[in-house]
């Protein structure tokens, strides 16, 4: 059976053909430092499973500063709303260590 390859713990934490049925499903990308994924209120459109990335989830006070509310590298995901019925959130996420 195909082994999908893969440094996040969340996927691996599940069997060998479960991920094998999801991987037409993956697509492999490098988010660069700095990068914003999605902007406050703006449609999720997919669930991001870093391997070596870290994505930052900022709350914006009405001064515009930012202020981190969570943080997702290997270990998760980014984008499970998606799994509750909810297509957005009202931070920002961005990519606070390349991977």
């Amino acid at each position: 059976m195909y082994q999908v390859p893969t440094a996040n713990r969340l996927l691996l934490s599940i069997s060998t053909s479960a991920r094998a049925r999801l991987a037409p499903h993956f697509e492999r990308l490098v988010l660069e430092r700095g990068q914003v994924i999605y902007e406050p209120e703006t449609p999720i459109a997919y669930a991001y499973f870093p391997e070596t990335a870290l994505i930052s989830v900022v709350a914006l006070t009405r001064e515009g500063a930012e202020v981190e509310v969570s943080m997702t590298g290997r270990e998760g995901v980014f984008g499970a709303e998606l799994t509750l019925g909810t297509d957005s959130i009202p931070m920002r996420a961005m990519c606070q260590g390349r991977g």
